[in-house]
């Protein structure tokens, strides 16, 4: 007799995994690193679940399969209702009763927690791997898959984003279009150093009007630093250069002067393009050192980036060094909410008002008159980090409300 796999539970899990709650449990037990790594497993398992059922009914190990993937999705689904009833009795029993969670109750808490999920993960690996032996496939029709060294999200591109990309863009669609691949799945790798965009462009590419049209099925996908383009049996990958000398001007120029670009001073004028000439066509260097100076108005501060020591060692690919200078003119306040920002892991996103919340409650956020609500200071502090290119990725609602954001790798390595 065919097993009943419990997708809605599956489905439930991953949605509770990737909610504030989920992400707040993580943080709260130093447990995010292992609840990230079973996210990631059980979406590979979800989509070959359709093609699972059906083989069960023709194969005794497949139907052994499926029992073991029940138990553990069983198994996933009562260790996220005892992370659940924790919270609740921390919020209720734990004002009555003190000593009950003590700090050692809560080690001892977080010890068996962290063991259950090591258990869960490792059965989920082992299944995981029984993918390729069984020969499941995922039920797709046409379909195009970019592949880049960033990351997967759907997000709000700036406009300072997408300068000087849009050949690129043209190139990757027409790849993709003229792809000759026998499984009928459409690939392109986007391959590159870190801060040339290479996110943006799969993200510009993904949503492109003739793209929709042509594909039933797209995604987008973040590859590892270690990847080898060469473990996929994908046509040569897309290398991705830096910008041309013309296009790193115009990009600098309208981030550092805006729409003061034809009255600004002949100084400043020729001091940034010797800055530009030096960002290697990077972007993300661009980008940053661009808005960085935008507030600047003196010509020995230009210099003084100028002449620094670690953007005229940029020809070595010293980039992180560069970004920290951005980190350096921040004030002090704004500092300890931008390195906060290193708790959530690389790619996470992060809900706005959730960061503003254990801002106020790190005591971060710091009022400049007794009349000013900490959520509303926090918010300010949000907007300043935001207005230095320090998050992106950014969410908003119906409404333009700002809802979540993430930030580069590499500034996630700066934080």
């Amino acid at each position: 007799m065919a097993e009943q796999i419990p997708v809605s539970i599956m489905e439930n899990i991953l949605m509770e995994l990737g909610s504030s709650a989920g992400q707040a449990i993580g943080l709260a037990f130093g447990l995010r690193k292992e609840l990230a790594k079973l996210q990631e497993t059980l979406p590979t398992i979800r989509d070959v679940l359709l093609d699972a059922e059906e083989q069960q009914g023709k194969s005794h190990a497949v139907q052994n399969w499926v029992r073991k993937l029940k138990e553990v999705i069983y198994d996933a689904d009562d260790l996220l209702d005892d992370f659940a009833a924790h919270d609740l009795q921390q919020r209720g029993i734990a004002r009555q009763v003190g000593d009950f969670f003590s700090s050692s109750n809560q080690v001892v808490f977080r010890f068996k927690m962290g063991h259950r999920i090591t258990d869960i993960k490792g059965r989920l690996d082992d299944i995981a791997n029984d993918l390729f032996k069984f020969n499941f496939i995922p039920r797709v029709t046409t379909n195009m898959r970019v592949e880049n060294s960033g990351r997967e999200t759907h997000s709000f591109v700036l406009k300072s984003e997408i300068m000087g990309r849009d050949e690129d863009k043209k190139n990757i669609i027409k790849l993709l279009l003229q792809s000759n691949n026998e499984e009928n799945l459409s690939v392109v790798a986007i391959v590159g150093i870190g801060g040339l965009g290479k996110t943006t462009l799969a993200q510009l590419v993904y949503n492109d009007e003739e793209v929709v049209k042509h594909f039933d099925l797209r995604l987008w996908a973040c590859v590892s630093n270690d990847f080898d383009v060469k473990i996929m049996t994908i046509d040569p990958p897309y290398v991705l250069d830096g910008l041309n000398p013309d296009q790193s001007w115009g990009l600098f120029k309208s981030l550092a002067f805006g729409e003061e670009q034809q009255r600004a001073r002949p100084n400043l004028l020729k001091i940034g393009e010797e800055i530009t000439q030096m960002c290697n066509g990077v972007p993300l260097v661009i980008r940053t050192l661009g808005k960085m100076l935008s507030s600047k108005t003196e010509e020995n501060q230009w210099s003084s980036i100028k002449n620094n020591k670690y953007l005229m060692s940029l020809q070595d690919g010293n980039i992180l060094s560069v970004l920290k200078l951005s980190y350096d003119s921040l004030s002090s306040y704004l500092k300890q909410c931008f390195t906060y920002c290193a708790l959530f892991p690389k790619d996470y996103k992060i809900e706005k008002k959730l960061l503003i919340q254990l801002w106020v409650a790190q005591g971060y956020t710091q009022p400049s008159n007794g009349n000013e609500h900490l959520e509303d200071v926090g918010d300010q502090y949000f907007k300043e980090l935001l207005s230095r290119l320090l998050f992106q990725d950014i969410e908003k609602d119906d409404n333009k409300n700002i809802l979540s954001c993430k930030m580069h790798d590499l500034i996630h390595d700066l934080a």
